[in-house]
């Protein structure tokens, strides 16, 4: 499936990669932040889609996708503070568009 927007949008897509050390409470997350304007699209939404969540900024939408321990990347749009969390990764599961 495909994300279509109506409304040019903000969006912000970041990858969260995690790094599980010896104890299964202390683990690591890295956020690389992509260019602006981007969403990202699954290639099996309803198989990587986790939760749909309301963010009142960035960091907010990184520590819910660093908390969910399935999370490994997200999207957040600034203006209706929608923040999509999603597994899987971006190079063989999904595009930006």
């Amino acid at each position: 499936g495909h994300l279509y927007l109506s409304q040019p949008v903000m969006l912000t897509l970041l990858l969260l990669i995690r790094s599980v050390e010896n104890s299964s409470l202390d683990y690591q997350s890295w956020t690389n932040l992509s260019m602006s304007g981007y969403a990202f699209a699954p290639l099996d939404y309803s198989a990587q889609f986790l939760t749909d969540a309301n963010a009142s900024s960035l960091v907010s939408c990184t520590c819910q996708c660093h908390f969910h321990r399935l999370c490994r990347l997200f999207d957040y749009d600034s203006l209706s503070t929608r923040c999509r969390l999603f597994q899987g990764d971006l190079t063989t599961m999904g595009q930006l568009i």
